[in-house]
């Protein structure tokens, strides 16, 4: 009896992550198009051909839902920069810069959606933040830089990996995530143009 109950609950935890990720898809395809704001319960469950009460199993609205999935994918980002903790510095840089462009590329339609014109910018922050504390905690010791300079190095780090994170999701992930984690790590480590001489 007990052995059945537990397949009858794997087979609705199925069922339920089958019908988020559903719920998830059609809200970015729908998200690429317009902003939020212009979205609607029934325009997004019509979409995917669901219940409108089966969204609301899940969701109170598209603000709740989108908060959900921004939740979720902040604390799968913060999980990832943790793990590289306990590594050199170089390799430390290395391997985060890797794990985030496969992370990227693996959710580049959410991605996509986060980063363009119907992203959610405090969102945006949020992250910025985050990878901005991650940054100043793991800067190497070794290097005795005021503040202020802190924050220009990752302000000039971040935004060139932003552009550097755009260009390459509108190539569709082309190029291979560890090889665009290795420019990236180029252009912070060793500047854009590292072979010219002052």
């Amino acid at each position: 009896m007990e052995e059945r109950r537990a397949n009858i609950g794997k087979r609705e935890d199925r069922r339920v992550r089958r019908t988020r990720a559903l719920l998830e898809e059609g809200l970015i395809r729908l998200l690429k198009k317009k902003p939020i704001r212009e979205i609607t319960v029934r325009e997004l469950t019509d979409l995917i051909d669901i219940n409108r009460g089966t969204f609301y199993l899940y969701y109170r609205d598209i603000y709740d839902m989108m908060e959900k999935i921004e939740d979720e994918y902040y604390m799968r980002l913060t999980a990832l920069l943790n793990s590289a903790e306990g590594e050199s510095d170089v390799k430390r840089v290395r391997n985060g810069l890797q794990d985030l462009f496969f992370f990227i590329r693996d959710n580049k339609d959410l991605c996509r959606v986060f980063l363009g014109e119907h992203g959610d910018p405090a969102f945006l922050q949020k992250i910025h933040l985050l990878i901005k504390e991650k940054c100043r905690e793991e800067w190497p010791k070794n290097l005795s830089i005021s503040d202020a300079e802190f924050e220009y190095r990752y302000s000039f780090a971040s935004f060139g990996t932003l552009g550097l994170i755009r260009y390459w999701l509108a190539a569709d992930c082309e190029v291979p995530p560890e090889k665009v984690a290795l420019l990236a790590e180029r252009c912070i480590m060793r500047g854009v143009i590292p072979h010219i001489k002052a």
